[in-house]
């Protein structure tokens, strides 16, 4: 059954609580759930545990780029996007990610 190799609810809920759980601002869960199925929904869970991943660690590096600003002080919670806004801003090509820390 072509099914069995798609991600399903529990995989895509465990790659969002890995995602979620290293996330600065915490607002908004359910919309960030839904926007991160909505990128996952329908893949072979090959594709969708490495596209999982490649956000995770682009988090991961996003992360890094907003605690190192403001002299090291960090950026502001208020100014940190929504989950799900950083999730739609087409984080697999974005530009934060080619950035040098200086």
């Amino acid at each position: 059954n072509i099914d069995n190799n798609r991600v399903n609810d529990v995989e895509i809920d465990n790659y969002f609580d890995s995602i979620y759980g290293i996330y600065p601002r915490k607002i908004n869960k359910i919309q960030a759930r839904t926007t991160l199925e909505h990128k996952l929904r329908g893949m072979e869970k090959d594709e969708a545990h490495k596209k999982a991943g490649a956000i995770y660690k682009m988090l991961k590096k996003q992360v890094l780029i907003w605690e190192d600003e403001n002299d090291g002080e960090g950026r502001k919670k208020e100014f940190i996007p929504h989950l799900s806004s950083w999730l739609n801003s087409n984080v697999e090509d974005s530009e934060f990610f080619g950035r040098k820390k200086k």
